[in-house]
């Protein structure tokens, strides 16, 4: 394998998931692309080449000039190779990485592009049945309710699919979508996609319950897994345009409190569960020290 350097083989990497949704990649980027497919098939072959000339002459063929160039690459040493590999591989990366800036947006929306047919296909069928619905359960219904029950599977797992190609072409358009620790000094493609920005890159959520719309999308399973809980909460499904594109914020913790029960004796609390997502939220409400530690048993 040739020696790149990590980022570039984390951009291969992700044009390589790109190129798995069907969508055409930069045109010079690709001719590259198969130009460095062919230097990294090179093989040391002007040895076999003098030979074969020695053996079977051809006319207007050097042989001086055949024997030089075998023995030449016979006294190689590893260190001129490894220079010489060096900068035709740095200028590669160079020039398929100036390829590919210009053109980062186009290759996003043509993602983009895909999953929102997709999920616009996904919608219509689970707005016309439950695409959680049992087989059984559906054989009493509609011809059209059938068949959007099929169709809801087929788009899920369409959507499913494109996802990490939308991640790809939207990090390869410079979108930071990245859980780096700057403080490890982590680079963009040394860390996994962060959630928060997943999130907001597939759909919109809203003004939706923040903690339902967390529970919709990290849902795992059923017929239509995500997609279909996130729809049903009121998501719309979507490919983000990148314009402004925010991270969306995990919900605060549950606040779980001990409050003296009204009209009870003075010492007889319940423990009380506060969402502080909740519209009628009031953050203002101090809890209460728990009995033992105020001193009220002592």
């Amino acid at each position: 394998m040739l020696p790149y350097h990590e980022k570039f083989v984390a951009h291969l990497e992700r044009v390589h998931v790109i190129r798995a949704t069907g969508v055409d990649l930069p045109a010079r980027w690709v001719e590259v692309e198969g130009q460095l497919g062919a230097f990294a098939e090179l093989r040391s072959t002007a040895a076999q080449r003098f030979a074969e000339q020695i053996v079977n002459p051809q006319k207007g063929v050097d042989v001086l000039a055949l024997r030089a160039h075998a023995i030449a690459e016979a006294s190689e040493t590893f260190g001129a190779q490894a220079e010489v590999q060096g900068a035709v591989i740095a200028a590669v990366e160079r020039e398929m990485l100036a390829a590919w800036k210009p053109e980062a947006m186009n290759v996003y929306r043509a993602v983009a592009k895909l999953y929102d047919k997709a999920a616009q296909q996904f919608t219509t069928a689970a707005n016309t049945c439950d695409p959680e619905s049992s087989a059984e359960y559906m054989i009493d219904a509609s011809d059209d309710q059938r068949q959007a029950w099929k169709q809801a599977e087929v788009s899920a797992a369409r959507l499913t699919q494109l996802v990490p190609g939308l991640v790809s072409a939207a990090q390869l358009a410079d979108v930071r979508l990245d859980s780096a620790d700057e403080r490890l000094v982590q680079q963009w493609w040394q860390a996994p996609v962060d959630p928060t920005a997943e999130l907001p890159l597939i759909c919109d959520p809203g003004a939706l319950h923040r903690r339902r719309v967390w529970e919709a999308f990290d849902y795992v399973g059923g017929r239509t897994g995500k997609f279909g809980r996130l729809v049903s909460l009121g998501c719309t499904l979507r490919a983000h345009d990148l314009d402004g594109f925010q991270k969306y914020r995990l919900p605060k913790p549950v606040k779980h409190e001990q409050r003296q029960v009204l009209g009870a004796l003075r010492g007889v609390v319940q423990m009380v569960s506060t969402d502080p997502e909740d519209a009628e939220y009031r953050s203002d409400v101090e809890p209460i020290t728990p009995l033992r530690e105020s001193g009220a048993f002592a």
